[in-house]
């Protein structure tokens, strides 16, 4: 194998470990944080899965986001609830916190701590 064939591989392969690279977000969503759940966002695709938890209550949806600097915008969709929302953020270190818009209402507040940079 050449090195340029070498140096093409390596390339390729430092390329899919960086854009496989996920976050995990410690979520919490309500009035007073009711609502709990941990995202796992791919950073490749801006896809993730959305699952929150309220005492035996949950719910399940489709999320997409898009970083920009400090902030996020995600779009909660196709929601087992039937509400779909929109979320806005600001991030501070480790931790996000914004509001929400959704079709039962809004704003509603939300954080998340980041536990995989």
């Amino acid at each position: 194998m050449s090195h340029k064939h070498i140096l093409a591989v390596a390339v390729a392969i430092s390329f899919m470990a960086s854009s496989a690279h996920a976050e995990r977000w410690m979520v919490s969503e309500g009035l007073n944080g009711e609502w709990r759940g941990m995202w796992i966002l791919n950073a490749s695709s801006g896809n993730f899965p959305i699952n929150l938890r309220m005492g035996n209550q949950s719910f399940n949806a489709e999320g997409f986001y898009i970083r920009s600097g400090n902030t996020v915008s995600i779009a909660r969709t196709k929601s087992s609830d039937g509400n779909d929302c929109h979320y806005f953020g600001t991030i501070s270190g480790k931790t996000i916190s914004g509001v929400s818009f959704c079709a039962s209402g809004g704003p509603n507040p939300w954080t998340a701590r980041i536990e995989d940079r």
